[in-house]
């Protein structure tokens, strides 16, 4: 136990020296764009479409509850004045 300290501060400092020198290469190589077009692709279009609608349908939502409270905050404002 006197040397696990030791030993994860040379893993930590490999881990890290592994990150800044070779992560960008890594994820050149991973090719992320390509992996998120087959995984579209790969959706059955109908549940695309639904996904798709009930997050348009979230986002619809909160931007009419937060133009509601804008417009009482300054409704209430410019009652005031």
């Amino acid at each position: 136990e006197e040397y696990l300290p030791k030993i994860k501060y040379i893993l930590m400092k490999q881990y890290t020296a592994v990150v800044e020198t070779q992560l960008g290469d890594m994820l050149e190589g991973l090719n992320i764009e390509k992996i998120v077009e087959d995984k579209i692709k790969a959706f059955d279009m109908l549940e695309l479409e639904k996904l798709i609608l009930d997050i348009m349908d979230k986002e619809l939502k909160a931007i009419i509850w937060l133009g509601a409270v804008l417009g009482v905050i300054m409704g209430t404002i410019m009652s005031l004045f």
